[in-house]
């Protein structure tokens, strides 16, 4: 572990899988929680999921018996929060990512994360994300992007959020190299979100 026993860090950990590193760095207040899915090659994992949210189904026996539970209750993964779409100036997506760190602060909540992503002419930025959880108000959740180059050196003209849930949808025209955008959620009753740039 870090000298600071509250950080989780990557490279302490010998499991790299996956799955793994989604729930182990995972953030959450009791009412819900975000995976640490990869945001960029994830889009189909729904890895937002919500307390008491669930599906209900009847339990078929053969023979009932006294004290048999009656229905089967399935948690439902809803959209993800973390799945983003970045594009160069000639329209090609980066689908690719490496995951270089990921760091959990356990006093704070906060999660952050370093990716080098990739695209098929091989241009290469670099893509720090923060993201976390309020303790306070049960339904806000804020991730911020940071993008700085590495082989590719132009503006990222479409950054975008692709969720299945239309409210949740966001495209941000063009970003410069070295500015980060934040993305504050506040969801459940009434579902909305809003953004805004800051430059470094």
């Amino acid at each position: 572990m870090d000298s600071n026993k509250f950080i989780l860090n990557l490279k302490d950990l010998q499991e790299k899988d996956a799955p793994f590193l989604e729930t182990i760095f995972s953030i959450a207040n009791g009412h819900f929680g975000v995976r640490a899915s990869n945001p960029i090659t994830d889009a189909e994992n729904f890895d937002t999921l919500v307390n008491g949210f669930y599906e209900k189904s009847p339990i078929h026996y053969g023979e009932s018996a006294y004290g048999y539970a009656k229905f089967n209750q399935t948690i439902v993964k809803v959209t993800n929060l973390r799945h983003i779409k970045v594009t160069n100036t000639d329209g090609i997506d980066f689908n690719r990512s490496e995951l270089i760190s990921m760091k959990l602060n356990m006093k704070n909540g906060t999660l952050t994360e370093d990716y080098h992503l990739f695209n098929t002419v091989n241009d290469e930025i670099r893509m720090e994300i923060t993201s976390c959880i309020s303790q306070h108000d049960r339904n806000w959740y804020s991730i911020s992007y940071k993008f700085t180059p590495i082989t590719y050196h132009a503006n990222l003209p479409s950054v975008r959020q692709s969720s299945s849930t239309p409210q949740l949808r966001y495209s941000i025209p063009e970003i410069h190299v070295n500015q980060t955008f934040h993305i504050h959620y506040q969801f459940m009753e009434n579902v909305k979100s809003t953004t805004h740039t800051t430059v470094f």
